[in-house]
């Protein structure tokens, strides 16, 4: 990997904090990269196919943002959008997801979803 794809991933990373392979595909860098960095200690991975930038600040909406990177057509729904408007004081345990009838389900028990 040039250093300059590099650059490039890890700034995208530090952008997004969590960073995935289709992230990579608009500036044309390949996917194997993401492996080669967290090798390399400079990303961690979090999930199949998801990777998060050590060093960035973690709110408490990061599993719902790694839930989003894992169900692309998911949607956020009842107690946790509830907590992420503020709306509920209750903060669930796992995240509820609409998913529409014909897409894959998440098979991962990293996050509970």
């Amino acid at each position: 990997m040039s250093p300059s794809n590099r650059k490039i991933v890890l700034k995208i990373a530090l952008k997004k904090g969590v960073i995935c392979a289709k992230d990579l595909a608009k500036p044309g860098i390949h996917r194997k990269s993401l492996k080669r960095l967290e090798e390399q200690s400079l990303l961690i991975r979090s999930g199949r196919g998801i990777y998060t930038y050590p060093k960035a600040d973690i709110t408490e909406n990061h599993s719902l943002v790694e839930a989003t990177q894992r169900v692309p057509k998911g949607t956020i729904c009842l107690l946790s959008a509830l907590s992420f408007h503020k709306i509920t004081t209750q903060n669930p345990w796992e995240i509820w997801l609409a998913i529409p009838q014909k897409s894959r389900h998440p098979q991962e028990k990293l996050l509970p979803l």
